[in-house]
Parts: C-alpha cells; structure tokens; sequence
C-alpha cells in the first residue's frame, strides 16, 4: 500500500529566510521527493536546506537516489552542487551520483528554484557509467530491471549562437546534436542490456526551443523510425515513450539534452508485456471507429494471460487531445507501468491544446490553465486516478507572474501543496504559455476503486542556527 507524506516547511536560517515547500511519496519501496523553493533567497543556502532535509529522508528510509535533477540558473551551479556535496557527504551519501542540472529558472529571475528525486529500495542498485562518468543508475525491483539515463548529450562542443541556429551558416548542428544524442541513449541501453523499445518516459532540454523545435521533431521522427517504435499507417500498437521537450540549457554547453527512464523484462524473451492500442482516427464524415479492438500484448502474455514476473507497460492516448505523433511529435501522452500493487504513471508535458492538435485560448493564461488541468485529469481517469495522485510534477510558466495564478488556481482545484517545482520557460509554441509534466502512483485494482492512498501528515520546521523544532 502506497503511503503518502506531504510536508510544508517554513524555514529561517541565520536570519535569512527560505520558503521551500518540502513533499515526500512513498510507498512500496519507492519514494518521489520534491523540494521546490518559493521566495527568493540565496542559493547555496537554500540547496543546503533542500539537501538536508532530502538526506534525511534517504537515511532514514535506506533509499537510494536513481533519478535526480535540479532546477536553477546555470551561475548558481557551483554553489548549488557544493551544498549538494556538503549535505549528502554529511550523512554518508555519495555525492558522485548521476544529477541533472537544467537552467530551470525561478521565479524571481536568480537563484535555485527546486530538485526533483525518485529514490528506491532495491535488491541491488548499480551507477551505469560511459566512458568513466556517472550518466545513469540500474536497479532491480520485483523481479524486474530499471534504467535511468541522465544528462546524455551529442556533441559537447559549445553550442551555437541562436542566429546561427536559426539561419543557415551552421544549420546542421540542429540535426546533429539531437541525431547524435539520440544515438547516444540507445548506444548506452544496448550496452546495458536494453533499446529503446524498453523506453517509457524521455525528458528533452533544449537550447532555444521555439527557433528549431521542428528540426528536433524531425530528426526524433527519423531516429524512432530507424528504431521501430515510430507508429507507421495501420499500426495498432503504440510503443512511443512519454515526453517532455521543453525549454532548458545544461551546463555542458550543448544545444540539447536528455535523461530518460527504461524498463527492462525479465521473462524468457527479455521483454516486457506491452499493451497499447491506438484509436483510429474518425473519417472525413466522422464515420470513424472510436472503439479500439481487443487489447493486445507484446511478448509472453496477452490480454488477461499475462506474466507475473515482467512489468506491463501501457502507453496511453487521451480522448481530449490529438495523439501528439499525428501531428510531429513522437511521444505518448502517458506510459504506465504497472509492478506489484501500484501503478506508476508518467504524464507527458501537456499544454492547452485539442483533440485537433490545436493549441487552445491564446494570450490567456486562466483559461490556459484550467484547460491544462483538465486534460491531466481526462489522462489519468483511463487509470482510476486524479490530480491529488501526482506525487511529483515540473510546472513551465512563460511568465513569471503567471505562477501566482497557478497556484491559485491549483489550490481551487485542492490541490494547495501540489508537489511541484515552477520554473520560467518557454513552451515549444510560441501562443503557449503554460505547461505541466507530471509522475503518478496509485494502487493496482479496478479502475474507479484505486487511487491516491493516505495523506497522513503535515509538517512544520523552523530552523535557526542549527537548532529544529518540529509540529505535527
């Protein structure tokens, strides 16, 4: 049974003051920690308050991190990964772990705006390492084995000039950053044992979004084709990851990065079962058949007559938006992966946009996020979730100002101490102002009968000169 913790700090250090909105999900051996930031406030501290408290929860529970990233301005980084060091060194956790550093930045223009962690027990958790550096982490749970890559870039060469991207002198390296960092990713799971079939969640940062995300869409076409995952006319199974591609520079200079998360089969094929059906699309005189047929599964099982001992993989499609890879995206709207008694559901960034591939309400940011909100909810309901079962999300905003109104409007919804780091971004269309990507857990059961699992506690702490005093 999942148990769920939502923490809210308030914390003064040394006179200064930090606001971090603290939550922790755990449950089944697994937790999702976010620590978001949400006043200004200096930026080494306020890592070294975010790491201490995440070290805390990783000791006390025996957990591991296997995915982590950060959000903040690239000339932050040293002071934000030395907190880093200094806190996890402190309470014996190595900080040689794979991170991802993204200039996500806060609100306020300056500073560190949040970390997100998935952290494990596992029978057995190793670093994957290429070419001598740390670039992912593989662990074996129920049976199964996970792989999280981080930070894999194309060529590390200083990215060009945003006229260079947008004009014609060196055009190529639009193609060739993500063709090569592609290729990178599935160099790196073959190795270990995996392809990118096994893909259920990517992330995309790249440099300048709106000035060459066609570029990227093409060249990610091309690769998922060579691959075998791009779906083709009468497919009927969708094996394309879930995705975000969003806004997002890296400290390795490069146009464009990308972490991701495969799961890998453990029956005789070394595959795992797969259902995914893809709803075909109405006719021209809307005659079209909106009833898929029988689902139908990849590998040892199908239908009901599936394996125990391999994970099943869904990837989902929305009823309210059009399936993004009909109109160049390659990427799912969700991908669950269902493991023992709970489900872990990967929600793709999503935006204001229909059924028809249309983005929706331009220039208006309320109506923007109110529609955004619902297509989450429309995705996660084929699960027998809702919103209260996100257990982490990133939240891009065009604006700063558009973030007092997303918590507005999300505390409307119930949802006042969402688990979520907002950062500013642009959205990879221009008429976009909004975006929210999103993980889930809930139980495994029937639909309608599962769902979010137990808010137990909140947690108050205040902090001053090293001594903590705590409410329940």
């Amino acid at each position: 049974m999942m148990q769920l913790i939502e923490d809210r700090i308030s914390s003064v250090i040394q006179r200064r003051s930090i606001h971090m909105s603290f939550h922790v999900t755990e449950g089944e051996g697994r937790a999702f920690i976010v620590a978001s930031i949400t006043s200004p406030a200096d930026a080494r501290e306020a890592a070294f308050l975010s790491y201490t408290q995440i070290a805390e929860v990783l000791s006390e529970r025996g957990m591991v991190e296997v995915h982590e990233r950060i959000f903040g301005n690239l000339s932050v980084e040293h002071d934000v990964t030395s907190a880093r060091r200094q806190a996890f060194t402190f309470f014996g956790i190595s900080p040689e772990n794979p991170v991802t550093y993204i200039e996500g930045n806060p609100l306020w223009g300056k500073g560190l705006a949040g970390v997100i962690i998935h952290a494990v027990k596992a029978d057995e958790v190793w670093t994957v390492m290429d070419s001598g550096v740390p670039c992912g982490r593989r662990w074996r749970r129920g049976g199964s084995t996970y792989l999280v890559l981080q930070n894999i870039t194309g060529d590390n060469n200083p990215p060009p000039s945003p006229l260079n991207l947008r004009g014609d002198k060196r055009g190529d390296e639009r193609s060739l950053q993500p063709r090569q960092m592609i290729e990178h990713a599935e160099r790196i799971l073959r190795e270990n044992g995996a392809s990118y079939k096994d893909v259920v969640r990517t992330w995309f940062y790249l440099s300048d979004i709106l000035s060459w995300y066609a570029a990227f869409n093409k060249v990610r076409n091309e690769k998922y084709s060579e691959f075998g995952i791009m779906p083709g006319p009468g497919d009927r199974e969708l094996l394309l990851p879930a995705s975000t591609g969003i806004e997002g520079v890296t400290p390795s200079g490069a146009v464009c990065a990308m972490d991701l998360i495969a799961v890998i089969g453990n029956n005789e094929n070394g595959r795992n079962t797969h259902l995914n059906t893809l709803p075909l699309l109405p006719s021209p005189q809307g005659r079209g058949n909106d009833h898929p047929p029988p689902l139908v599964g990849e590998g040892k099982g199908e239908g009901e007559h599936l394996t125990e001992t391999c994970p099943l993989i869904r990837r989902l499609t929305s009823p309210s938006q059009l399936d993004a890879f009909r109109y160049g995206s390659a990427f799912a709207r969700a991908s669950v992966v269902s493991n023992g008694s709970t489900d872990l559901i990967e929600v793709s960034g999503t935006a204001a946009i229909d059924e028809h591939g249309v983005s929706l309400y331009p220039g208006d940011i309320r109506a923007q996020i109110d529609c955004t909100f619902d297509k989450v909810q429309t995705l996660l309901a084929q699960e027998g979730a809702e919103l209260k079962d996100i257990c982490s999300a990133t939240v891009f905003v065009k604006q700063p100002e558009f973030a007092e109104i997303f918590y507005e409007m999300a505390a409307a919804r119930g949802l006042k101490n969402f688990p979520c780091v907002c950062i500013v971004a642009d959205v990879c269309r221009e008429e976009l102002l909004f975006e929210v990507d999103a993980e889930a857990v809930v139980k495994t059961g029937v639909k309608g009968s599962r769902g979010r699992v137990n808010n137990n506690s909140h947690r108050e702490c205040v902090e001053n000169e090293g001594e903590r005093f705590s409410q329940y």
